[in-house]
């Protein structure tokens, strides 16, 4: 039995008669219900985002992948773009310990599954290890739960792997760099907050992320200037003075 999960506002699940029920709920409200009431009902659960469709063979590929260890937590597939489905988006994906770097790329490393250290936005775990990792941190609210909860699977001392055959489609616009810029300065304060709230539990030094923090500063700054973006300059600082000092407002 396989249950499947959406960060952002939807909950799909899968019955015995394959049909398919979707509640509409927000990510802050949904996960901690729907994971505690069917953790232990299924074998696995998947996460996925609401704007993704499954691709074909996706969901074997992903779940043949535990039968292989049973040290393997969780498994992550590729992320094509929906309208050009040949294009890939990002296979791993992760964040730098040290300094906080975001990363994700289109590696050449074959089509094997292989070990990564952390999940982007889309991947399944053994529904178990629930049990032993607990539930996603509700103070992210979106941006770095997914990075959060997967690498606190790997430090529980699971197996993380990206199973490059395994496809899931991001109805998403290839943007241009104007565009992505713009997209980007509109989500400053959770940008700015959960950075730091990631790397205060993460983080290899916090002291070595904070005294390269001020490069993030500088160049956000930079950027929201640039298109006389005042909100994201406000935003961005009070997501700075919230995750510096603990706030989860």
């Amino acid at each position: 039995i396989l249950y499947v999960f959406s960060f952002f506002f939807f909950f799909f699940f899968f019955n015995d008669t394959a049909t398919t029920e979707i509640y509409t709920l927000s990510l802050h409200d949904a996960l901690p219900i729907w994971i505690k009431k069917f953790k232990d009902k299924s074998d696995y659960l998947l996460f996925l985002d609401s704007d993704e469709v499954i691709g074909p063979d996706c969901i074997r590929l992903l779940a043949k992948a535990f039968e292989d260890d049973e040290k393997i937590g969780a498994v992550t597939p590729s992320v094509y773009y929906y309208d050009k489905s040949e294009t890939l988006q990002y296979g791993e994906a992760g964040v730098n310990l040290w300094i906080g770097i975001n990363y994700s790329g289109c590696s050449n490393k074959g089509l094997e599954p292989r070990e990564v250290r952390m999940c982007g936005g889309n991947f399944m775990i053994r529904s178990g290890i629930v049990n032993r990792v607990g539930y996603m941190d509700e103070a992210y609210h979106v941006f770095y739960e997914d990075a959060d909860y997967s690498y606190r699977i790997f430090k529980a001392g699971y197996k993380l792997m990206y199973v490059p055959e395994a496809k899931v489609y991001h109805k998403t616009p290839i943007l241009d760099p104007k565009e992505a810029t713009k997209k980007w300065l509109d989500h400053a304060y959770l940008t700015a907050r959960n950075k730091i709230i990631f790397m205060k539990k993460h983080g290899r030094s916090f002291a070595v992320f904070v005294l390269f923090y001020p490069v993030y500063f500088l160049f956000y700054m930079y950027k929201a200037l640039s298109f006389r973006d005042f909100k994201a300059v406000k935003d961005y600082l009070r997501g700075m003075k919230d995750g510096f000092l603990g706030s989860k407002k």
